[in-house]
């Protein structure tokens, strides 16, 4: 099983309501799987956060977040490669 990441975009970047230093982010991402001769298309909304400082640029925040959102889609595909491997194996 193969994936694809077709795009990914930030959304809605604010400062968290109540936690200082902490920076909250709505992420997009349109993940293709292909599976054999198969083809599925997937969108995932990743919630995110990251902890800031105020001398930090938006580059700098907005690459956190990203950063964060990769570790998750990493283990999410990961989960999803094992998952595909144990039905296989059943």
């Amino acid at each position: 099983m193969a994936f694809e990441i077709r795009n990914c975009t930030l959304q809605d970047v604010a400062a968290h309501a109540t936690i200082h230093g902490r920076t909250n982010a709505k992420v997009n991402v349109k993940l293709r799987e292909i599976r054999a001769k198969q083809v599925y298309d997937h969108d995932l909304v990743l919630r995110v956060s990251a902890s800031t400082t105020s001398d930090m640029s938006d580059a700098q925040i907005r690459s956190m977040l990203l950063g964060k959102a990769a570790i998750i889609l990493n283990r999410t595909v990961r989960m999803a490669d094992g998952a595909e491997g144990s039905a296989a194996r059943a």
